[in-house]
């Protein structure tokens, strides 16, 4: 899994990173996806 998940030191730049780039997830997708684990 290194590499496919976010470092949870890092900021929204690095979340971007992984998920848009790497998983094809948009911006909205992200928005809830973390937003659905922050409850």
């Amino acid at each position: 899994v290194e590499g496919r998940l976010p470092d949870a030191t890092k900021g929204c730049d690095h979340l971007r990173d992984v998920f848009k780039k790497q998983m094809g997830l948009s911006d909205q997708d992200i928005v809830a996806l973390s937003g659905a684990h922050t409850l």
